[in-house]
């Protein structure tokens, strides 16, 4: 789920000014330390929170950016722009705040000033307006009804997974209750309520006798009961069986496994049981600072797995942005940024990322990404060159099937190698071991020329039978003939007439009508055609290219 959109953030901390506008439904914000990562999530947990820190309030002495030293007036700033998804429903007695938002798309401003540290200000930028409408202190109180369906949690790289379940053992006692409630009209419940009222009736019966002698005006005492097996329900800690050492305390776990049962209950019990109950909760939206600390690197794959899952749910209600230094959460995460301090300013920025160029470029930070687990939540196609990674994106993406595959050339992955068939071999050949360890839902493929099918039993031979594929030369167009070589062949013909109409290319038809190139005419023109397919192509012109990408995604 993507329900925040962006966030704009002036004069806070380390910030003097930051715009994230490219925020996804799983983002990560990469950086050293001290860059100003967390400041962004802190800033976050005061829109929506009114606290910095977990019961730690704003405070413009420690707060406020200095910068600069402008002679304005000290104010600190945060706008979040919001993209309610399809099937967002504002709870009942919430319709005013629907009507006064009257859009799906809007941003909030809050802006707070010293001495009104817990007023903010706050306006309102909605969908199609240029600028900013100040909120009139009568609708603030719509405003806060929204944020109010909004759970936003900042979990501190310092928090304790088993103190932050403590703290919201009330929200599981709830859950708990809810789910047993039904059970309370068995016959043996029934009975032990009954004994439980009879007790409790004994227990204070002397206790009676005496309020009543001393004559102040009550008649009767009693204890109150459980009336119902729900009432009955309290929760404080968790306890977990380990091995053959009985049940210990969720404190007694290690760190990782506490952080793990930590994000598992706050989705399954706390989060996601708010969103059943009454329509209360609509989303809930995490910003998690190093996920990855106290975790060995199989643990990390499988929290940022189970990350993903959440965040990618067929329910759209969590959305995750964490702070990291870890290539697996990078690599796990849909969009990203790099935040850096300028040792001029002394002031955070950030630079939109595709999340595993991310990786690779923060390798001084998150550590190497070996090329064999490169793309490492993705099925990884290596081909032959650039060209081709270019037009089997464009053509995945047009044909809706991008989501879990990523295609690239051995340069791309391998700065010691250049590209060719050879060199997809010479890949596999050096990365396969490690490439093993890659998860089993996104192996490492290889897709090679339907000409250099030859190579084929050698691939096979390291990533499986269906671990390598050449492109099939029945799948192209029968009026594209064999002089195409390489994926051009696969272009339709209407295409490849576009594009020497346009002048990019010169083709001749032969004599049983199939068109026909010069070779060192392909060979100059591959970019073109490349560039000219992710520009103009429709789904239909990707006809031919199908059967590969079929492949390249079905396990």
């Amino acid at each position: 789920m993507r329900l925040i959109s962006g966030v704009e953030i002036s004069r806070f901390r380390s910030i003097e000014y930051l715009h994230l506008e490219q925020l996804s439904d799983l983002c990560s914000l990469v950086g050293p330390n001290n860059a100003g990562k967390s400041n962004v999530l802190r800033m976050l947990n005061l829109f929506f929170n009114d606290q910095t820190e977990p019961d730690v309030y704003l405070d413009f002495s420690r707060d406020f950016h200095m910068a600069g030293q402008s002679r304005k007036k000290k104010q600190i700033s945060c706008s979040v722009s919001f993209t309610l998804p399809e099937h967002f429903r504002f709870r009942k007695g919430t319709e005013s705040a629907q009507q006064f938002l009257h859009s799906d798309t809007f941003t909030i401003r809050k802006t707070w000033g010293v001495g009104l540290e817990f007023e903010p200000s706050i306006d309102i930028q909605r969908h199609g307006e240029q600028q900013y409408q100040s909120v009139d202190p009568r609708d603030v109180i719509k405003i806060n009804q929204f944020l109010s369906v909004i759970s936003f949690r900042y979990i501190p790289n310092r928090a304790v997974p088993a103190e932050v379940l403590r703290a919201e053992s009330a929200a599981i006692q709830r859950e708990l209750a809810r789910r047993v409630a039904n059970y309370g009209t068995t016959d043996s419940v029934k009975a032990m309520l009954a004994e439980l009222s009879e007790s409790a009736a004994k227990m204070v019966r002397p206790i009676a006798e005496q309020i009543r002698s001393l004559q102040v005006g009550v008649a009767e005492l009693e204890l109150d009961t459980p009336e119902d097996l729900a009432s009955l329900v309290v929760l404080s800690i968790f306890r977990a069986s380990v091995g053959t050492k009985g049940r210990v305390e969720d404190t007694a776990l290690g760190a990782g496994v506490q952080a793990v049962l930590m994000f598992a209950v706050m989705h399954d019990l706390i989060d996601g049981a708010a969103f059943k109950n009454f329509g209360w909760k609509q989303a809930a939206v995490w910003a998690i600072e190093e996920p990855e600390s106290a975790l060995h690197h199989g643990l990390a794959v499988q929290l940022a797995t189970l990350l993903r899952r959440y965040a990618f749910a067929m329910n759209w209600r969590f959305q995750i942005l964490s702070t990291t230094h870890s290539p697996v959460f990078v690599e796990s995460a849909t969009s990203g940024y790099l935040v850096s301090l300028s040792q001029v300013t002394h002031s955070t920025s950030a630079k939109y990322m595709e999340p595993h160029r991310l990786a690779t470029t923060t390798s001084d930070v998150t550590g190497f990404v070996p090329p064999g687990l490169a793309h490492f939540f993705h099925t990884l196609v290596v081909v032959e060159g650039p060209f081709d990674v270019k037009v089997l994106t464009r053509a995945a993406e047009l044909l809706g099937m991008a989501g879990n595959v990523r295609f690239a050339c051995p340069s791309q992955l391998d700065p010691n190698l250049t590209d060719g068939v050879d060199n997809v071999y010479e890949f596999v050949k050096r990365h396969r071991a490690l490439a093993a360890e890659r998860l089993p839902a996104y192996p490492l493929r290889a897709l090679v020329d339907w000409d250099a099918s030859a190579k084929l039993p050698s691939l096979r031979s390291k990533l499986g039978q269906q671990g390598a594929m050449a492109f099939q030369p029945e799948a192209a167009d029968d009026r594209v003939g064999s002089t195409f070589k390489g994926i051009e062949r696969f272009y339709p013909y209407e295409f490849l007439q576009l594009a020497e109409s346009l002048g990019f290319v010169e083709i001749a038809v032969s004599g049983n009508g199939t068109l026909v190139i010069d070779r060192d005419q392909l060979e100059s023109a591959k970019g073109r055609l490349a560039t000219l397919f992710c520009e103009r192509a429709t789904p239909t012109d990707c006809h031919h290219l199908a059967p590969a990408l079929h492949w390249a995604v079905t396990l």
